[in-house]
């Protein structure tokens, strides 16, 4: 996923379940992104930024 420089033309990930794209933005954030933003959008949800506590 890194190796193909993905992040220069953007990713969208879908889930049903609002914990487990929580859980990935928080590995991406902690992992591999720690200086980007990833924004998570859950229907009626407020949007949140899971490397913004």
């Amino acid at each position: 996923m890194f190796q193909k420089e993905w992040l220069e033309a953007g990713c969208i990930i879908f889930s049903q379940y609002y914990d487990s794209v929580w859980w990935l933005a928080n590995k991406l954030s902690e992992e591999h992104l720690p200086d980007e933003t990833i924004a998570i959008y859950a229907g009626a949800s407020p949007l949140r930024a899971a490397n913004q506590w």
